[in-house]
């Protein structure tokens, strides 16, 4: 007899820690470190992969061993189990926790802050301004994304540029080109890959060059003269962004785009003076740092 309840309490034992079949319905279900939502991801599992599941979930979470071998803890919103009742979890709290990961593993929102070079073309100046020199500025940008969905975003950016050069005109005559503007822009990015390492993404950005200025300054020997220019003009901007995390929080991030932005300048009195319209295009090339919020 004694030996009877002996062997029905390690079967009943057994049964309890028993692993039961489950189906992944969604897209890349992340395998959780702990069973809470932000708790680190070591790992992901394709749709319709069948995977081993805990007979019984803890905090909405089934320890399970997926493909690679990893042992964690995966949502029961994200799997259909042999025992479908256990893996209906419709709580208020739980749906925040949901939400809570969704957040986590496609990033949320985003701040990126970045420097590097602009390359100006610098077309459209008058014979009487050498440019030579001034076709590389220096920059650098502050923008904020805010997703859509796990593969659109939308932001706003804030950038500075700011170039300056000296050439020598004649024996005893230079001239010194300094331009500099402010392009606020707001766009939308398309990112098409990412994952919990790598982020690939293309944007179209349009907004306002504020406090756009050009300044020209010539010096001989004995006089010097200085004229300064200044306009508002619209830009737009088409870019990639490409990042890489170097941990949950934190991504080494590279920008690489073409700025189109063209000024008009007025009729001036002194040099020059004739009107012209300079063309302040070019690539944009920056490297910076990428934090999820």
């Amino acid at each position: 007899m004694i030996k009877t309840i002996i062997f029905i309490g390690m079967m009943f034992s057994m049964s309890a820690q028993a692993a039961q079949t489950a189906k992944v319905l969604v897209d890349n279900a992340n395998v959780l470190e702990k069973p809470q939502a932000d708790s680190a991801v070591v790992g992901t599992v394709p749709k319709d992969t069948s995977i081993a599941v805990s007979n019984t979930p803890t905090n909405g979470f089934f320890k399970s061993r997926i493909p690679s071998g990893t042992i964690g803890w995966i949502s029961g919103n994200d799997i259909l189990t042999t025992a479908a009742p256990a893996t209906a979890v419709t709580t208020t709290e739980t749906k925040k926790e949901r939400k809570k990961k969704s957040s986590s593993s496609e990033g949320g929102t985003r701040l990126l802050i970045s420097g590097g070079l602009q390359m100006l073309s610098n077309t459209g100046f008058p014979s009487t301004i050498p440019t030579t020199g001034a076709g590389t500025g220096y920059g650098g940008t502050v923008e904020i994304q805010f997703p859509i969905n796990e593969q659109f975003y939308w932001g706003g950016r804030a950038e500075y540029y700011l170039s300056s050069s000296e050439q020598t005109v004649s024996a005893s005559k230079t001239q010194t080109f300094k331009f500099h503007t402010l392009p606020l822009m707001v766009g939308a990015m398309y990112v098409p890959i990412h994952n919990n390492n790598f982020r690939l993404g293309a944007g179209v950005y349009a907004g306002v060059s504020l406090m756009t200025s050009l300044t020209i300054a010539q010096s001989t020997s004995t006089a010097s003269s200085t004229v300064t220019y200044s306009s508002s003009d619209l830009c737009e901007l088409i870019n990639i962004q490409a990042s890489y995390a170097a941990s949950t929080s934190f991504s080494v991030l590279g920008d690489f785009g073409y700025r189109l932005h063209s000024a008009k300048y007025p009729l001036s009195t002194q040099l020059p003076a004739v009107a012209f319209n300079p063309n302040y295009s070019g690539l944009v090339l920056r490297l910076g740092a990428e934090f999820k919020l």
